[in-house]
């Protein structure tokens, strides 16, 4: 399972040990049910872009043919459009 969360850059490591332990049970529950093997890999990329230790190595070819400096590069500009909606709402006000 892949679950992608893009925190402030103080959060990050707060924010991977939710994703494992919010999605603990989801995978105990697949494990038992189809006995298949289940992974979480929680993708963090922070919102300017830093990504936790170890991501490369977690994903390997999980994100097929997304690299994460790709995902780096949406998490930005995505905050980047979020921040700039921000600031038009409050000159229209």
């Amino acid at each position: 399972m892949i679950d992608v969360a893009i925190p402030t850059d103080r959060n990050d490591t707060k924010e991977e040990a939710e994703k494992q332990l919010e999605y603990k049970s989801l995978c105990t529950e697949i494990q038992r049910m189809w006995n298949l093997i289940c992974m979480i890999i929680p993708v963090i990329i922070g919102a300017t872009g830093i990504v936790t230790k170890g991501l490369k190595e977690d994903c390997g070819d999980t994100l097929g043919k997304r690299s994460v400096a790709s995902l780096q590069k949406t998490a930005v500009l995505c905050t980047l459009q979020i921040y700039g909606k921000g600031c038009s709402l409050e000159l229209e006000a």
